[in-house]
């Protein structure tokens, strides 16, 4: 039933992005988008204070985490995991991954449009 409750979250998540990105997202700036990711890692926040503190359930913090901000936005959990990074002190690693997320995220973007262009018609 965990399942179903991750994946209903997740529908939710889902069309929460699309609404909030119609309505703030404007031509010379997205707004929307910007707006989703703080606004994601300030709720998962929430949640992982919430569960760190035992005031809600795994499950729950899987259904809220996974499911709700999954699919609102993944920079939520890309944080959520740069913090967990940050308790080990191994700043090389933290750079490593942060940065790594952002720069490797940037250029497989490029790559892939470069190769989807290659191949549209």
């Amino acid at each position: 039933m965990k399942i179903v409750w991750i994946a209903v979250a997740g529908v939710l998540g889902t069309l929460s992005r699309y609404g909030l990105g119609l309505l703030l997202n404007k031509p010379d700036f997205p707004l929307g988008t910007l707006v989703i990711n703080v606004l994601g890692c300030l709720l998962i926040g929430v949640v992982f204070s919430l569960f760190s503190n035992r005031i809600i359930s795994d499950d729950l913090r899987a259904i809220l985490a996974t499911g709700f901000l999954g699919a609102f936005t993944t920079y939520s959990a890309f944080i959520m995991e740069s913090f967990a990074l940050t308790t080990t002190k191994d700043w090389a690693r933290l750079g490593a991954y942060f940065f790594g997320n952002l720069v490797f995220g940037f250029l497989a973007f490029l790559i892939g449009k470069t190769v989807g262009a290659r191949y549209a018609i």
